[in-house]
């Protein structure tokens, strides 16, 4: 990934996050001035992304399941245990954040698109 595949997921997360973001020309900001999370980075970031996901309603009261395993990424919906609705994303990258990242990031492109 390029620096500004990153710098555009990580813009794409903080919205999804419902966080402001704002930029000097240089560096990008949330409206307190804090530097923009590096969700690519850090699970301290990404696990509430992963959170959030999972919390998310729907219309059919089912769930968005977040399964993450070695160096992959899966992101489904499911009414319950026993009814497996379908794989919305699936990603597999050298580490394991990688995959996990890329997957919330390709998940929050997929719910903007289906939400609007």
């Amino acid at each position: 990934m390029t620096k500004e595949e990153i710098l555009e997921g990580n813009k794409l997360i903080a919205k999804f996050m419902n966080l402001d973001i704002i930029t000097d020309g240089i560096s990008w900001f949330d409206t307190s001035y804090k530097a923009l999370k590096k969700y690519n980075s850090s699970w301290d970031s990404l696990i509430p992304v992963v959170e959030k996901i999972e919390s998310l309603p729907t219309k059919d009261k089912s769930r968005y399941v977040v399964d993450i395993a070695s160096y992959t990424c899966d992101i489904t919906q499911e009414l319950d245990a026993e009814h497996f609705l379908g794989t919305i994303v699936s990603t597999i990258y050298p580490t394991k954040i990688e995959a996990v990242w890329n997957a919330c990031v390709k998940f929050i492109e997929w719910y903007n698109n289906t939400k609007n």
